[in-house]
C-alpha cells in the first residue's frame, strides 16, 4: 500500500519544512545538528555514501593505544595459533618424544661470517649447501675406550679430500647426531664413531680394494719406520698363549702368592771349556755342568770376595782384612791359626776392636774354622786378631766377603 500522506495549505499553527525529490513528493526535512548561533543545520548525504559526517580536516581521524581493541581471532587463523604455541616451553622443561612439538628452523650462508659481540643474538650460520656450521670446544673419549684424543681440523681436511668430498659428516654415537666440519681452521674434538660419507665411486674402489686383499696383494717398496703405531689383532688360541706368558711376569718387588702365581721353567747353558765374562749390569744365562747340576758358588760373586793374613809376637791389635769403605761390611767366612811358639795359646778374632770369637792355638799347631754362619762386621770396619800370650810366632789368616748390607 502508498506510504505517502497529503497535506493541505492552510493558515494558523506551525510550518513544517519539506524538501522535493523532484518528483512531487515532499520529504520531511529534520534537523539533527545545530549550528554555533542555535539555528538548526540540516546533515548532509548523497546518494552514494548516505549521511556525511565532517569529523575534521580532511575528515582524517588519529588512532592511539590509549584504549583496548579487542580482535576476535577464530577459524584457520585460531588454529594456526595454537600450533604455533605448541612449540613454545618454559626454560628447562620435559620434553615428550613423539608428542612434543618443535618448529623447523633455518640458517644464513655468509662466504665471510659475521662476528658477534658477547651476549648478542645472532642467526645460524651455515656452509653454501646448508649444512649447520657448529664448534665442538673441549676434549671428547672417542669409541668409549677411555682415551682422550683431540681431533684436529687438519686431519678431518686430509681424511675429506680423500674420499673426494667437501665434508664430513661425524656421527656422533651417543645421540645420532651429524656435525659438519668445514675447512675453517678451527681444531674441532669430537666424541663418538667418526663415519665418512661415501660416494658411489668411493665404494666402488674400497670393494676393489677388499677383493684385492681377499685374494693377492701386491704392495710397492715402502719404508716402515716406528713412527707409528701398529696394531695387531690377537685371539683364540694365540691370545690364550699370550695372557698365559705374562702370568710370571712381575715388577720389581712385587708379591708372590704360594699355589697360585706362576713361574716360568728357566734352564741353564753348559759352559765349561771356554766360560765368557760379562760386563757390570749385564744380563746373563745361568751355568750347569755337562750332567745338568746349576753351578753357584757360596756367599758372593768373586767381585767382592776379600781375603788377609797378620801375625804377631805380642799381644796388641793386629789387622787382618783392612775396612772397605764408607757403608760396606766385610763378612768372614773363614779362619786359619798357626801357633809356631811352643806355648799354648788363644787368638782372639775382633771387629775393630770388639771381640767376636776365640780360637785355640795350640804349641806347634794350629786350626782351621769354617764358619757355616759369616761373621758380619760393622760398616767401614777392619777385621782384627790379638794374641793371648807373647809368642813368637801367632800367624792368622781370614777370608771373607763384603756387602753394602
Amino acid at each position: 500500500m502508498a506510504s505517502n500522506y497529503v497535506t493541505d495549505a492552510g493558515s494558523g499553527g506551525n510550518t513544517f519544512k519539506s524538501t522535493e525529490d523532484g518528483s512531487t513528493i515532499h520529504w520531511p526535512a529534520a534537523s539533527i545538528a545545530l549550528d554555533n548561533s542555535g539555528t538548526p543545520v540540516f546533515a548532509p548525504g548523497d546518494g552514494t555514501d548516505g549521511l556525511l559526517v565532517n569529523l575534521g580536516s580532511n575528515n582524517d581521524v588519529v588512532v592511539t593505544n590509549g584504549g583496548t581493541f579487542a580482535v576476535q581471532v577464530d577459524g584457520d587463523a585460531l588454529t594456526a595459533l595454537q600450533l604455533i604455541d605448541d612449540a613454545v616451553y618454559a626454560d628447562d622443561a620435559d620434553w615428550t618424544d613423539g608428542t612434543s612439538k618443535h618448529m623447523l628452523i633455518g640458517g644464513l650462508y655468509q662466504s665471510s661470517p659475521q662476528s658477534i659481540t658477547d651476549g648478542d643474538v645472532g642467526p645460524l650460520q651455515v656452509t653454501a649447501n646448508g649444512y649447520l656450521i657448529t664448534s665442538i670446544n673441549g676434549t671428547v673419549t672417542v669409541d668409549a675406550s677411555g682415551t682422550t684424543v683431540p681431533v684436529s681440523n687438519a686431519a678431518l681436511t686430509e681424511l675429506a679430500a680423500a674420499i673426494n668430498t667437501n665434508r664430513v659428516d661425524v656421527n656422533l654415537a651417543a645421540s645420532g647426531a651429524t656435525v659438519t666440519v668445514d675447512g675453517s681452521g678451527v681444531t674441532q674434538p669430537v666424541s663418538g664413531t667418526v663415519t665418512a660419507n661415501l660416494s658411489a665411486t668411493d665404494n666402488a674402489v674400497l670393494d676393489a680394494i677388499q677383493a684385492a686383499v681377499e685374494g693377492t696383494l701386491t704392495v710397492g717398496s715402502h719404508a716402515v719406520t716406528n713412527a707409528g703405531t701398529f696394531a695387531v689383532q690377537v685371539d683364540g688360541s694365540a691370545l690364550t698363549a699370550l695372557q698365559l706368558i705374562d702370568d710370571p711376569v712381575f715388577a720389581d718387588d712385587a708379591a708372590f702368592t704360594i699355589g697360585t702365581s706362576k713361574v716360568n721353567m728357566a734352564g741353564a747353558t753348559v759352559d765349561d771349556t771356554s766360560t765368557d765374562t760379562a760386563d757390570e749390569g749385564d744380563a746373563v744365562a745361568l751355568r750347569a755342568t755337562a750332567d745338568r747340576r746349576l753351578i753357584g758358588m757360596p756367599y758372593e760373586s768373586h767381585a767382592n770376595l776379600v781375603d788377609g793374613t797378620g801375625n804377631a809376637t805380642g799381644t796388641s791389635n793386629t789387622s787382618v782384612i783392612a775396612a772397605q769403605g764408607a757403608g760396606i761390611r766385610t763378612y768372614v767366612t773363614s779362619i786359619q791359626v798357626t801357633n809356631a811358639s811352643a806355648t799354648d795359646s788363644e787368638v782372639i778374632i775382633k771387629d775393630g776392636t770388639t771381640e767376636k770369637t776365640r780360637i785355640t792355638a795350640p804349641a806347634n799347631a794350629g786350626a782351621i774354622i769354617q764358619l757355616p754362619v759369616p761373621l758380619r762386621g760393622s760398616a767401614n770396619t777392619a777385621w782384627q786378631f790379638a794374641s793371648a800370650d807373647s809368642v813368637t810366632t801367632m800367624y792368622v789368616a781370614m777370608q771373607g766377603y763384603k756387602s753394602n748390607t
